[in-house]
């Protein structure tokens, strides 16, 4: 049954490929017909045609998306050329992927997680979105894909776990209670079967390893995306201020309700740190684009010194006793009585 399925969506993958090339068939296709080699046998299989991002992810006949559950390969989907509709152009990956116990839509099965393989190199990248099993489950088509998101690719702090099995009969509340954490069993010492119950999980120099962030840290061992703060601001949490009101009312550092100003106004409280461009003149223009990176002076001249001493107006006249506009000294006012005086108590006629 499922391998006559699985034929069924092949022939559909081969309708919205335009071109496939296996360069270097991996272990989980090694006969490059963009299908897990796997799939016959699980028992329920369901399907999903997927574009990552913008759908510009993947190089045709190359990559793979590949479902799985706790490491295990369930199904794999190799990129594919959408050749019309609303996506024609972008790169999919029809996906069948397969289920041992199945599900149903009022009670769905295990949860299928997905990474994004690089034909290339080898290198995977987890995808954030996950789907519920449904058996004979369909999400996404070519005209309308399921939209899946690449999420990061940085080392995380291995999960810390009791290891119950490592302390029977006792379990690791029984082992604790009876015999401490300090206990040897088995020529390890309780608490390291036990981190947990013991509280003795490691501490991780943990931090912000993705570039993007503002408080990125390249010297960090293990990836915390939680604690990565990025630009943004969320007017809502400050209502009836905006950000930008709040931050000039109220500053930073400002409790507002029960979250502090700067958590919820990233950007207002970091303009430099968050400007999209570079502004030096913070005139909401990019440098680039700006005319003048700086202030124009009375004269309409960028960054110049304005009127220069001596003179009443941005064209170098001087203003002689009759007024700024004549063109210079070598012009003098007229006067009438003929004493050669311009000013004082001559009578003029400018």
């Amino acid at each position: 049954m499922i391998f006559k399925k699985g034929f069924s969506k092949i022939k559909y993958f081969l309708f919205i490929s335009v071109f496939s090339l296996i360069y270097s068939n991996p272990p989980f296709d090694t006969d490059g017909d963009g299908q897990y080699d796997g799939l016959p046998q699980f028992n329920f299989d369901a399907s999903v045609t997927g574009i990552i991002g913008d759908g510009s992810v993947g190089v045709v006949g190359q990559d793979y998306l590949v479902a799985n559950v706790d490491g295990e390969i369930r199904g794999v989907g190799i990129a594919s050329n959408i050749p019309f509709g609303p996506y024609a152009g972008q790169i999919a990956y029809l996906t069948t992927y397969g289920s041992y116990t199945g599900g149903s839509a009022g009670d769905p099965g295990e949860e299928i997680s997905f990474y994004f393989y690089n034909g290339d190199t080898g290198d995977s990248t987890p995808i954030n979105e996950t789907i519920a099993f449904i058996s004979d489950g369909s999400d996404g088509s070519v005209t309308s894909p399921f939209e899946f998101s690449l999420g990061s690719s940085y080392p995380t702090p291995p999960e810390c776990v009791d290891d119950e099995s490592g302390v029977q009969p006792f379990g690791c509340a029984g082992a604790q209670a009876t015999f401490g954490c300090d206990f040897s069993w088995g020529g390890i010492p309780i608490n390291e079967w036990c981190p947990v119950t013991c509280d003795s999980c490691p501490e991780y120099d943990l931090g912000c390893m993705d570039p993007s962030a503002l408080n990125y840290d390249s010297n960090v061992e293990y990836h915390d995306g939680d604690d990565c703060i990025y630009c943004g601001d969320d007017d809502a949490a400050v209502a009836p201020f905006d950000c930008a009101a709040a931050v000039s009312t109220f500053g930073c550092n400002f409790t507002w309700g029960d979250v502090l100003i700067s958590d919820v106004c990233v950007s207002s409280c970091n303009p430099e740190a968050c400007a999209e461009c570079e502004d030096a003149d913070s005139d909401g223009i990019c440098d680039e684009d700006d005319d003048c990176v700086g202030d124009y002076d009375e004269c309409g001249i960028c960054n110049g010194d304005g009127i220069d001493a001596g003179e009443c107006d941005c064209d170098g006249n001087v203003d002689l006793g009759c007024g700024c506009g004549e063109p210079g000294e070598s012009i003098w006012c007229q006067d009438s009585d003929g004493d050669g005086l311009g000013g004082g108590n001559s009578v003029q006629s400018c």
